[in-house]
């Protein structure tokens, strides 16, 4: 097992968005991501983080107010595609992580960390 690290900027436009990609592959399974939010509108920025290759989203934030850590999972089925009642799974990923900014305020930086397990 090693893991696999990517800082992402984020710089976002005049408009306060931004699309962001993971600079190195992240071929795996998620950790964790930790988003922190430098100059980018405390209380009002939104990010959408998913895998490129598959489209799978990784997670939503609305609002984000304040530097955070996230352990997105899946939520586990059984055969029959039934849900598994508290149990998750890491989520695989394959390629590069897309992060897309709204509402970040004009020309505003932060940073995406990701952590993904290979």
């Amino acid at each position: 097992m090693s893991i696999a690290y990517d800082a992402i900027p984020i710089l976002t436009d005049g408009a306060g968005a931004a699309t962001v990609y993971s600079t190195k592959p992240m071929d795996g399974e998620l950790l964790a991501l930790r988003v922190t939010i430098g100059t980018l509108a405390a209380g009002a920025v939104d990010l959408t983080i998913t895998d490129t290759t598959s489209g799978v989203a990784l997670l939503s934030i609305a609002n984000l107010a304040a530097n955070t850590d996230y352990y997105p999972r899946g939520a586990a089925v059984n055969p029959a595609n039934t849900a598994i009642t508290n149990s998750f799974v890491k989520i695989p990923i394959t390629g590069a992580i897309k992060c897309v900014v709204a509402q970040g305020g004009a020309a505003a930086t932060g940073t995406l960390h990701c952590w993904v397990e290979r």
